[in-house]
């Protein structure tokens, strides 16, 4: 790890304390900051007639506007990590030139900026520019603990946005205002309350008849390595699956946590099964939520009970009704939840993490400039994540 840059005093707009999700991603990257967890990289693919400066103009644009994206994070001799705003922070583009596709120097730029990794406390985000006769690929390289999914889609719409101003010289001097990254550390701070403790308490109260479902696995599998896998849902699939939610009054998400939740009771046996899910954490009353990029997400808990007699319905409400039970208490952090059920220092809560990526989608207008999202790399520390992407059809992966 390198030594942390000395701070630009007269450039520090905020200095602000790690949301505890932060905070756990931040121990991760202090274990060991070459690794790839936590790690992530979006590539966009541009087409139209931009320049490499107007790109740059571009996102330079999106850095005014979002708090997050001039940010800093400093640990060492505090007491406790914070994260530094700086008033003006530009990340410069790395610019590469390629020929007529440029598939495999893609591939290896790609593969070269994620071996390079990221500096918290420096520049936590790499940007590369690659160029081609056909058209230009945005390659970012960036720490998961600057901002979540949800965010990625306002910040794709707004750079593509910023983009079209720019090639039709409708170019505002006025910057968008967006609430204030602080506004949303001040409200999580008033979030503690009994309530939460006897929530989480009496939600798993039988954690202690809970195993690791994959520990099978491990056991018995002869590989150390890291695997991904990817299904496709097509649309007669779809379709069928919509179907039977709608016959039986489910929604998709619930119906794919039962799901995950079935297939590790069947391989594992358990009849107490817990598992990591994903909440988006939009669901705070902070004017614009909507419209801020940061980390919201949390990961909490789902604890299912298997009967031999329970239908594919029953778990899907039972799950369903959990979640639903949950929703006023999603921003309680996991150390938290932990320490309420006697569980501190006890090792992970779960071992596998299902994120159902349900983001609103922005309407795009037709125009001469493309902006598409052609890969995204996400990895997390637990032994198994699944990842489902809905868009027109289901994406899974792990």
């Amino acid at each position: 790890m390198s030594k942390q840059k000395i701070l630009q005093k007269d450039n520090i707009q905020d200095i602000l304390a790690l949301t505890p999700i932060q905070k756990g991603m931040l121990f991760h990257y202090q274990m060991n900051a070459d690794s790839e967890v936590y790690l992530e990289q979006t590539t966009i693919r541009i087409t139209g007639k931009l320049s490499e400066r107007e790109i740059e103009q571009a996102w330079s644009r999106l850095e005014k506007r979002y708090d997050i994206l001039r940010s800093v994070f400093k640990w060492e001799k505090l007491k406790e990590p914070v994260q530094i705003i700086y008033k003006k922070q530009h990340n410069p583009f790395q610019i590469s030139y390629g020929g007529l596709d440029g598939n495999d120097s893609l591939e290896h730029l790609m593969e070269s900026e994620l071996k390079d990794g990221v500096d918290l406390s420096k520049v936590p985000i790499r940007i590369r520019l690659y160029c081609t006769t056909e058209c230009k690929y945005l390659i970012l390289t960036y720490h998961h603990i600057l901002w979540d999914g949800w965010s990625s889609g306002i910040l794709m719409h707004a750079f593509k946005q910023e983009c079209l101003n720019i090639s039709t010289g409708n170019i505002s001097e006025i910057t968008p205002k967006t609430t204030p990254w602080k506004e949303y550390i001040k409200w999580l701070k008033g979030q503690k309350d009994q309530k939460n403790n006897r929530f989480w308490n009496n939600y798993l109260q039988n954690m202690e008849q809970v195993h690791d479902p994959l520990a099978w696995i491990k056991e018995t599998s002869s590989s150390d390595g890291d695997g991904k896998y990817t299904i496709v849902l097509d649309h007669r699939e779809l379709s069928n699956v919509q179907k039977w939610c709608k016959q039986h009054r489910h929604t998709l998400a619930g119906w794919v946590h039962a799901g995950w939740g079935l297939l590790l009771n069947r391989y594992s046996m358990q009849e107490h099964i817990v598992f990591g899910s994903t909440v988006s954490g939009r669901n705070a009353e902070l004017p614009g939520i909507e419209q801020m990029v940061g980390l919201f997400i949390n990961s909490l808990p789902i604890y299912v009970h298997f009967e031999d007699s329970l239908s594919v319905s029953a778990i899907v409400e039972q799950i369903e009704q959990g979640m639903k039970e949950r929703s006023a208490y999603e921003a309680t952090p996991l150390t938290d939840i932990k320490e309420y059920c006697g569980l501190k220092g006890k090792g992970e809560l779960f071992h596998s993490l299902l994120v159902y990526e349900n983001y609103p989608v922005q309407a795009e207008s037709v125009s001469e400039i493309g902006i598409e999202v052609v890969s995204v790399r996400e990895e997390t520390h637990y032994d198994l994540t699944l990842i489902i992407i809905t868009t027109n059809i289901y994406c899974w992966k792990w």
